[in-house]
């Protein structure tokens, strides 16, 4: 894994999306979380915080869900999604 990114997700809405380990190109990052979640918008909650990887191999990928309570900022910005 040569970077990570946090997602915070609102009814299918990224709120904030921010790289908080390595480098990457985060819009890719963005336009590769947003084509998943609508494909897959009836599995997920209506909120969740989703984590990325990226590495050059893979390119971006799904690493892990998080419940938003539970999920720290990680280089989101609070305001966006409280």
């Amino acid at each position: 894994i040569e970077a990570e990114a946090r997602a915070y997700i609102l009814e299918g809405k990224i709120m904030d999306m921010a790289l908080y380990e390595g480098f990457a190109e985060i819009e890719i990052g963005r336009v590769f979380l947003q084509d998943f979640i609508e494909n897959n918008k009836q599995l997920l909650p209506t909120t969740l915080v989703i984590d990325l990887a990226f590495n050059h191999t893979i390119g971006w990928f799904i690493l892990e869900f998080n419940a938003c309570w539970g999920a720290g900022l990680n280089n989101c910005k609070a305001d966006k999604v409280i």
